[in-house]
Order: structure tokens, then C-alpha cells, then sequence
């Protein structure tokens, strides 16, 4: 298993490299401005900074198409969770989770 281990200058100079890496990371946190939003994040949805240059009229339909969407996701969901039940309801031991 003595071929796959490091001789003592690659080891050296593994070494070297990892403490430039470490040194070049504490002059990046140095530069970092520490004023600002800290580390909350810019957020895209509602018409944020995604909807640049777009009219409120299109915001509005785009919100409109965005919730039809999100209904037609939950009444899939809904459906596939109805079948599953109506399929396990049948079995001797049926647990329904709402019960539990």
C-alpha cells in the first residue's frame, strides 16, 4: 500500500500549497467590505430584481399564470395521494397518517 502514499516531498510540497491556499483566503476575507445586507439575499420572486424592465401588466399576468400553475401542481398532488389511499384502503391493515 507503500506506492499509493506520498514521499516527503510530495508531501512538502502539498503542504506548501495548502498554506498559500490558506493565506490567499484570509487576504480575500481582509477585502471583503463588511457593511451591506450581510448575508441576506436578493430575492427574485414577487416582481423583485428578476422583473427589471418588465411592465406591471405583464408582472401581473406572469403572477396569474405562476398561481394556475401552482394550483394545477397541488390538485395533481391531491389526485395521485387519492388514488394511493383509494388502492390502500382496500388493504386489511390500512393506516391512514391523518389518524396516526
Amino acid at each position: 500500500n507503500l506506492r499509493n502514499y506520498p514521499s516527503a516531498d510530495e508531501r512538502a510540497q502539498q503542504q506548501l500549497i495548502e498554506d498559500a491556499r490558506h493565506d490567499s483566503d484570509a487576504e480575500d476575507e481582509a477585502e471583503a467590505p463588511t457593511e451591506g445586507r450581510g448575508r441576506q439575499v436578493v430575492s427574485r420572486a414577487n416582481g423583485g430584481l428578476g422583473m427589471i424592465g418588465v411592465s406591471d401588466a405583464k408582472k401581473r399576468e406572469i403572477r396569474a399564470v405562476e398561481k394556475q400553475q401552482l394550483k394545477a401542481a397541488r390538485r395533481a398532488e391531491a389526485r395521485y395521494q387519492w388514488g394511493n389511499n383509494k388502492r390502500g384502503n382496500a388493504q386489511k391493515h390500512f393506516r391512514d397518517p391523518l389518524l396516526q
